[in-house]
């Protein structure tokens, strides 16, 4: 579990210099006048369609890098090629590939699904991490499907997690929480931090489970979701005393990649190790719906992936500030008085 650090304060610049919502701006003159030479990267107005969104990423990647003091030759080494074919990333005179990208990344220590997810977001021809409708739109099969799962499933909007639908089994494990109507659209993240059930049922594993899905949103939800949802989603969650450490807690590549193993207690009193499962359909309809699943796995498996989750204390420089009457500044803004 890695603490914030230098590439998340970066992102928080980044996201402050006002690149929000698809919305461009122009990169600012240097002191001594602009010019093309003098810049790391050429003018917005220059360059057209995905060149200049995936330029926004390289800003990004570039404003991290400075706050992390990491230099051209830091990024030459380990893609093993040249300062100067790094610079031409920077300046967009060459496109990177995902896997330079994945590595760029990792340079600034900055989880590679993080930045890729960005390029994604910033291209949505490309890829779409938004699913579902308010109120839902069936195809046929698709309550059918559901309801044949045994194990506790729900159809979510993604990727703010709103339960669309839910099965027996789901209902049955967490009774204490509000089924979706057409009327009222529950949120699994904001139910999770704040409902009196959910410490009960995931016993040891409540923290986890709200971090995984708290992260879930801030990893997949920030260049896509509206801030405004955001910061109302964030600010429902926030009567958790944790709230400012969950988000705060940022997943490096190996956490993301770990299974998430939570534990459940039952219907019948009893306690199993589950783990949690996202999946999307490719066809018919792939924006129709997430399938959240909750897999029951052997206690062998799930000793080699505790489900307790203890939130580290976070150092005085990592908590974000905010002048009065002013948000703080995290990957999206949170609501003042969020902070821990």
């Amino acid at each position: 579990m890695a603490l914030p650090c230098n590439w998340f304060r970066g992102w928080q610049a980044w996201i402050t210099g006002g690149i929000w919502e698809g919305h461009m701006v122009k990169p600012k003159a240097r002191a001594n006048g602009g010019s093309r030479r003098n810049r790391d990267y050429p003018p917005m107005e220059r360059l057209e369609g995905p060149s200049a969104l995936l330029q926004h990423l390289m800003d990004a990647i570039d404003v991290i890098a400075q706050r992390s003091k990491v230099t051209r030759a830091d990024f030459a080494a380990a893609l093993g090629q040249s300062q100067q074919s790094v610079t031409k990333y920077f300046r967009g005179e060459r496109v990177p590939s995902p896997d330079v990208l994945d590595i760029m990344c990792q340079v600034v220590k900055m989880p590679s699904m993080f930045g890729l997810n960005i390029l994604y977001s910033l291209m949505p021809r490309t890829f779409s991490v938004e699913t579902g409708s308010f109120p839902p739109e069936w195809s046929v099969g698709d309550l059918e499907l559901l309801n044949s799962i045994s194990n506790p499933a729900a159809y979510m909007r993604g990727p703010q997690m709103y339960p669309m639908a839910t099965n027996d089994a789901w209902r049955q494990h967490f009774p204490w929480m509000p089924e979706p109507s057409d009327e009222f659209e529950p949120n699994l993240m904001v139910e999770l931090m704040t409902n009196e059930g959910a410490p009960h049922t995931f016993g040891d594993s409540w923290p986890k489970v709200c971090w995984f899905a708290l992260q879930y949103l801030v990893l997949f939800g920030a260049p896509t979701v509206p801030q405004k949802e955001i910061v109302e989603l964030f600010t429902q969650a926030s009567v958790n005393p944790d709230f400012g450490r969950y988000v705060m807690t940022v997943p490096d590549d190996d956490t993301i990649a770990e299974p998430t193993v939570v534990s459940i207690l039952g219907p019948d009193n009893v306690r199993r190790p589950y783990n949690i499962k996202i999946l999307a359909q490719k066809w018919q309809k792939p924006e129709a719906w997430d399938l959240f699943m909750l897999i029951p796995i052997s206690q062998e498996d799930a000793d080699t992936c505790p489900s307790a989750f203890e939130i580290p204390d976070l150092p005085d420089t990592a908590v974000a500030t905010a002048a009065p009457g002013q948000a703080p500044r995290y990957p999206v803004a949170l609501p003042v008085g969020t902070q821990n």
